[in-house]
């Protein structure tokens, strides 16, 4: 989710509540929600997401990287190791993971999970 020009967070907002109203399986989409609402200046809807404790931790630290907060990104990319070294480099690649990039954190996290460093 890169820069958004005025009025575009806006309607990744409101596409991404209304796909979430109808989706059964939404945690996707919450996350790209929870992005857009930090984008917006919704930090407390942002973090009402990402605290909630039946979302996938991949999702979680989607929306914890958006909100800046590195402590808590890789306590939850921790408790997502057991999704595999795909899903985990998968994840840690798109550009929203840049906030974590040359922390040592990752370098553990990418061995923890048997990806390359």
């Amino acid at each position: 989710m890169g820069a958004a020009a005025p009025g575009e967070n806006q309607e990744v907002t409101q596409d991404a509540e209304w796909g979430l109203d109808r989706s059964n399986r939404g945690a996707p989409l919450r996350a790209v929600l929870g992005c857009a609402y930090t984008r917006g200046g919704r930090r407390q809807d942002a973090e009402e997401l990402a605290v909630d404790s039946s979302f996938n931790p991949l999702n979680e630290a989607l929306i914890l990287v958006c909100l800046g907060d590195k402590d808590r990104t890789f306590e939850a990319l921790d408790r997502a190791t057991t999704a595999g070294p795909i899903r985990i480099g998968w994840q840690i690649q798109a550009p929203e993971f840049g906030l974590i990039r040359g922390d040592p954190r990752l370098k553990a996290l990418r061995k923890k999970v048997g990806l390359p460093e």
